[in-house]
């Protein structure tokens, strides 16, 4: 099974020769599940658990969000920090995270098949954060009766 989201975020890197004004970026995410031994994952449970995570990072600036007050907030390390906190949930649906891709203008920038150990000590659920809550695209009358999920995912066609 397969979803697409789509997350928007600002963030101002700092590298060693000075910091890169703040500015804005658009990602479609597609994240690959795989059942484990019989287990299937429902794509209303695989939606819900996807917006759980992403809805945290959507429209903030991600210098200002745990973990990345303290991580700097490059493209591959919110990737592979997203990465793993979709694979905890996939795991605890009874599902494998295959995958994830990130493209920006059409363009992949990542490609996650595995767990980023350096990111496992960080507290993932961490609660000093309120969430912030996402928009959904009423694309359709059933989308628009998913707007408590409040983030836009697209059905794969």
């Amino acid at each position: 099974m397969q979803l697409d989201c789509f997350l928007e975020f600002k963030h101002h890197p700092s590298y060693k020769d000075g910091a890169i004004p703040i500015h804005k970026h658009r990602w479609q995410i597609r994240i690959a599940i795989a059942g484990n031994k019989g287990n299937t994952v429902s794509y209303s449970s695989l939606f819900a658990m996807v917006n759980s995570v992403l809805k945290r990072y959507h429209r903030v600036i991600m210098n200002d969000v745990h973990p990345f007050d303290s991580v700097r907030p490059t493209h591959d390390n919110i990737a592979k920090y997203i990465f793993n906190c979709i694979d905890d949930s996939v795991k605890d649906l009874g599902g494998q995270l295959s995958n994830m891709n990130v493209w920006e203008d059409l363009e992949l920038i990542n490609r996650i098949e595995r767990r980023s150990p350096e990111f496992d000590g960080l507290d993932q659920l961490s609660d000093h954060d309120p969430p912030t809550p996402a928009i959904i695209d009423a694309g359709s009358s059933a989308r628009s009766k998913l707007a408590s999920l409040m983030l836009y995912i697209a059905t794969p066609f």
